[in-house]
């Protein structure tokens, strides 16, 4: 359990350096907000994923980038458009 977590950590830091969104979905922003319970959300995911040797099936984009980091292998959900929040 030790490796898949080390691993899901620098998943996350790579997550974190690459990022170059300067709005409020960027991950850097949402990580420097206080009592933010979604930050380590993708972590945990990812390292499930990697210690029960599982795939991903998400919509998140991140948590995607993330698992191609760790040759996590990702089935995609699509995206959906809420047309009431538009």
């Amino acid at each position: 359990m030790l490796e898949s977590t080390t691993t899901a950590q620098l998943c996350y830091a790579i997550l974190l350096i690459e990022d170059t969104d300067t709005n409020s979905a960027g991950i850097r922003i949402q990580f420097d907000r206080l009592n933010y319970a979604n930050v380590f959300g993708d972590m945990h995911i990812l390292q499930m994923a990697i210690y029960l040797g599982a795939k991903v099936m998400t919509k998140d984009k991140k948590l995607e980038r993330m698992a191609n980091y760790a040759n996590i292998k990702c089935d995609h959900t699509p995206q959906t458009i809420n047309k009431a929040a538009e």
